[in-house]
């Protein structure tokens, strides 16, 4: 199967805000190409506000496609610039700062597949 490179990605607070707890925004910049944010996320990290109202619905009506972490992490393993075992670590690290994911590092694959992401 041939997965499409990463589209330009504008993330959210979240992703950049646990990806920087977990000392691990070495991730991003490795791995993706193309991220941008917004001034609103950029004030919020700013102000290290740690709770937000998801903008989901509001990306997804303006015709955003919006995907989270897991279909991230996914991703990139399917592109070959991470390893299974590095993004179920990587899952790991993040849910230890707080995080909310759907799985553990260990419960990826499963879910992952279950989801068809993998």
């Amino acid at each position: 199967m041939t997965v499409p490179p990463l589209p330009p990605l504008v993330a959210d607070t979240m992703v950049i805000h646990h990806f920087a707890l977990a000392d691990r925004i070495d991730v991003l910049g490795a791995y993706v190409t193309q991220l941008t944010t917004t001034y609103v996320v950029e004030s919020e990290i700013r102000r290290y506000l740690r709770d937000y109202p998801s903008l989901t619905r509001v990306g997804r009506n303006g015709g955003i496609d919006i995907h989270g972490t897991i279909w991230l992490l996914t991703r990139l393993s399917a592109l070959g610039k991470a390893t299974l075992s590095e993004i179920c670590e990587l899952v790991d690290v993040l849910r230890a700062t707080g995080m909310r994911l759907p799985c553990t590092g260990a419960e990826l694959p499963r879910w992952a597949r279950d989801h068809s992401l993998l």
